[in-house]
């Protein structure tokens, strides 16, 4: 499990020639030995040339850039992203630019920035632009029509996945070290599998979501994408993720058991996770087989329910598969809804004992490597591994286990509210996959 010249560690790339992660450029900036405004420029420049990635980027990036570069000259204190680009995906509002949610036609020209976006500018952050979506975030191939196909850089003819292809691609691609997207059932985690960076799904409910387009608020959550855990630790505070982080020396694994009676694995996929899990235990970490509901009962339900009630008769999506959600959604009864929303929390509730056995639950992120461009996978499929956390309202994290087209990634899942353990066992466990 050595990584290769020019991968990732846990604080990000370990190649002296790597782009630095965002720690690091914002160190600079704050130091004064990077400018924010060459940083934003050649950002910029990459989002504007990356067919599929980019959407729209902002007209007011460069000024932004040029104020903190002022504001460092001067001395002034800069905040903990100073200059560091980021990427948002199209769901979530920037003030002066339309929020399409890869439709045809915009939903609306933003007149404020979301919450997350206020928070990042205010904490020094440059956004750069607006990145791909799968239409109003639904499916997971990362691939929209009547736009240009997002690029998976890490594997090329490969699906980056969905929903938030672009922020994954951007990262991936080095546009930029930082990017922002949403996680409903998987759209976070799958593409930052396939794309070979960092994805954290933050809890439930732990960052507001004002002014990003719902698709199931019970489930939405916002997510990260980095190339280090120091990185989306950074941002997670900035969004005003907190909490305790104490963690133990060596955190207790559980490993769900039956993986294969849920469907295919890639023979890839298993075999790496097995060696992965194989390489903690001769680490002395204690790993323990787990009762662990992947597919609770209901999350379907939920999801054509509350994307129905959000969006039916208001947008005209050319996705056969959002059609058929909006059918079954708005022909859902009342009752029908409620008993689903009740049978998920009876089994979060179930689900949670496991965490008096274990301090973290293991899997591979997803059980598909990228797929061909012209084989999209099945939504059901590739987010096989990903709903139960998203469901429950849980913190998860996908950790990359390289870089090569055949590398899977793997993904760690801790209780609600319990984000910044979670970082810390990542932390640890990525280090000792990786050295």
């Amino acid at each position: 499990m050595t990584p290769q010249k020019g991968t990732m560690t846990r604080d990000g790339p370990t190649d002296e020639h790597s782009r630095p992660d965002a720690t690091a450029i914002a160190h600079a900036v704050r130091a004064g030995t990077r400018s924010a405004e060459q940083l934003c420029r050649q950002s910029l420049t990459a989002a504007q040339e990356a067919d599929g990635v980019f959407w729209t980027v902002d007209p007011a990036a460069l000024q932004a850039a040029r104020d903190i570069d002022r504001r460092a000259a001067h001395g002034h204190p800069l905040g903990p992203l100073a200059g560091v680009p980021i990427a948002v995906k199209d769901s979530f509002d920037i003030a002066g630019l339309d929020t399409t949610l890869g439709l045809r036609t915009p939903v609306h020209r933003a007149e404020k920035d979301a919450e997350v976006v206020a928070r990042l500018r205010a904490a020094d952050a440059v956004v750069i632009g607006k990145t791909s979506m799968d239409q109003l975030g639904w499916s997971m191939t990362g691939q929209t029509p009547g736009r240009p196909p997002c690029p998976n850089p890490t594997a090329p003819n490969t699906l980056p996945g969905g929903s938030s292809a672009g922020s994954a691609a951007a990262v991936a691609a080095g546009i930029v070290p930082l990017a922002i997207g949403g996680d409903t059932a998987g759209s976070v985690r799958v593409p930052a599998a396939w794309c070979h960076v960092v994805g954290l799904k933050l809890s439930h409910a732990s960052v507001r979501l004002d002014g990003c387009a719902p698709l199931a608020p019970s489930m939405d959550c916002v997510g990260v994408f980095a190339t280090s855990i120091r990185d989306c630790r950074t941002t997670a505070e900035v969004l005003g993720v907190t909490g305790p982080d104490r963690a133990v020396a060596l955190p207790r694994i559980g490993v769900p058991s039956r993986l294969l009676q849920h469907g295919p694995m890639d023979p890839r996929v298993a075999a790496a996770f097995e060696a992965a899990l194989k390489h903690l235990a001769d680490l002395g970490h204690p790993i323990v087989e787990i009762d662990f509901e992947l597919r609770p009962r209901g999350t379907g339900r939920i999801l054509t329910r509350e994307a129905a009630v959000q969006w039916a008769g208001r947008i005209a999506p050319d996705e056969p598969d959002l059609l058929t959600a909006f059918d079954l959604g708005t022909r859902m009864d009342p009752a029908t809804y409620a008993q689903a929303r009740q049978a998920v929390a009876h089994t979060a509730h179930r689900a949670a004992a496991v965490f008096t056995h274990v301090d973290v639950i293991a899997l591979p992120t997803t059980p598909l490597l990228p797929p061909a461009v012209s084989e999209p996978a099945a939504v059901l499929d590739a987010s096989r591994f990903t709903r139960a956390a998203s469901a429950y309202g849980w913190p998860a994290i996908s950790l990359p286990l390289g870089t090569g087209p055949h590398d899977c990634a793997l993904q760690l899942i801790a209780r609600q509210g319990k984000d910044h353990q979670l970082m810390n066992y990542a932390e640890h466990l990525w280090e000792a996959l990786t050295c």
